[in-house]
């Protein structure tokens, strides 16, 4: 079994759902959410993926470390007030590995 790990709420879906990034308060927009400064691309501009994910994958991470790279303690807090959390999913297969993330069919 693989597993990556993620910051989903409840239902599995992703801090990343368009209906919660203002909720969350973080950033506002993609080209926010997404900036080279922060370390944050999108896959297709992650070294490794180079695409789009495809419709049957999610986006995650291969480790806690991975993660934390990638998201300031300060919005995992903000996210986690939201019910928002760490997770380990299990994953069917880890499809591409990135510098930065990666890709996984759930």
């Amino acid at each position: 079994m693989n597993y990556i790990y993620r910051i989903e709420n409840q239902k599995g879906e992703s801090c990343y759902s368009y209906k919660y990034i203002d909720a969350i308060g973080v950033l506002l927009n993609d080209l926010d959410w997404f900036s080279e400064t922060d370390k944050r691309v999108l896959p297709h501009g992650d070294i490794g993926i180079d695409r789009k994910p495809f419709k049957n994958e999610i986006c995650g991470f291969v480790s806690v470390r991975q993660l934390l790279k990638w998201f300031k303690s300060w919005e995992i807090k903000r996210m986690k007030r939201l019910g928002f959390e760490v997770k380990r999913i299990p994953v069917q297969k880890i499809t591409a590995r990135g510098e930065r993330q990666c890709l996984a069919v759930k």
